[in-house]
């Protein structure tokens, strides 16, 4: 089945929505309200959430850098195949690291890859943090946790930038629904 045909049935371009930003910035529920909007208005839409994705596919990784790396760069494999099947792909992943943002659109298509980053101020994702991990981060219990022990690279052309601390999660997903009008993956 060619890409076109797929093209044709659901009515849309595939393509994988990256939301990258801080624990705590609205990354899931942003992309969890995306998906239903999409689903809703009949498209063809799926998700893929780190945390979600180290539960099974990257259960035996850690969270170092190289960790994270590997868990991103499966995601992107899993999103590539995907947008094969003609599916949007909504992923949401911290995703600190620049370059290796830049090798997942790389494994995906820059042809079908956006970067959305949820620029949430970290003092809102400190406050949302129910799993004490920014604390733990601060006292040197947690290592490698982007924001506070290692860094978090914002993104350097992002296709959007959302605020989930300004906005409500349901603007943010009204404002990707837009973009992916805007930039004709969807109509």
């Amino acid at each position: 089945v060619s890409s076109e045909e797929r093209r044709s049935r659901f009515g849309q371009k595939s393509v994988t929505v990256l939301l990258t930003g801080l624990t705590g910035s609205g990354k899931t529920a942003i992309a969890v309200a995306t998906e239903r909007k999409l689903f809703d208005a009949g498209r063809a839409v799926t998700r893929i959430d780190g945390e979600q994705l180290r539960r099974g596919l990257s259960s035996e990784l850690g969270y170092s850098a190289e960790d994270r790396s590997e868990n991103l760069r499966r995601g992107a494999h899993l999103a590539s195949a995907l947008n094969d099947a003609g599916l949007v792909c909504i992923a949401s992943f911290v995703a600190p690291s620049e370059s290796v943002r830049q090798r997942v659109g790389n494994t995906i298509g820059r042809d079908r890859f956006l970067v959305v980053h949820v620029a949430t101020p970290v003092e809102i994702c400190r406050s949302r943090d129910t799993k004490g991990q920014y604390a733990k981060a601060d006292s040197g219990e947690l290592e490698n946790f982007p924001g506070v022990t290692a860094i978090y690279e914002s993104p350097t052309e992002p296709d959007l930038v959302i605020d989930a601390g300004k906005d409500s999660i349901d603007k943010c997903a009204d404002a990707i629904i837009a973009m992916l009008k805007e930039k004709q993956y969807i109509r």
